[in-house]
C-alpha cells in the first residue's frame, strides 16, 4: 500500500460514496476525503457526525474500521476539521486508527 491511493474512482472514494456517506447522512452527518498520501487517508466529518456525544464512536467504531476493511490494516485514518488545510503535510488535530 505504500504507493498510495488516488481517491476519485478508487476504493477510498467508493467506501465513502457507497457505505459511509449514506450511513452518516441518515443521522445528519457528512464525510469527505480531503487528502490521500501513501498509507494515510484524511477525512473530514461535518454535521452531527463531527461533534457531540457520538462523534468518537462514529470515528473509532464506524469510519476507521470501514476504511481498514477495504484498504487494509496498514492504512492510517486522520480526521481533519473544517478549519484545517487539506494539504498532506498539515499536522492532524485529531487522529483515529
Amino acid at each position: 500500500m505504500g504507493a498510495g491511493y488516488a481517491f476519485m474512482g478508487s476504493p477510498v472514494q467508493s467506501v465513502i460514496d457507497e457505505i459511509l456517506g449514506p450511513l452518516l447522512e441518515r443521522g445528519g452527518g457528512h464525510i469527505e476525503v480531503v487528502a490521500v498520501q501513501g498509507d494515510e487517508v484524511r477525512v473530514r466529518l461535518s454535521g452531527k457526525g463531527a461533534a457531540g456525544v457520538g462523534a468518537e464512536f462514529i470515528r473509532a467504531e464506524i469510519v476507521v474500521p470501514a476504511l481498514k476493511a477495504v484498504l487494509g490494516d496498514a492504512v492510517q485514518v486522520r480526521f481533519v476539521d473544517s478549519l484545517m488545510p487539506a494539504e498532506p503535510d498539515a499536522e492532524p488535530r485529531a487522529t483515529g486508527g
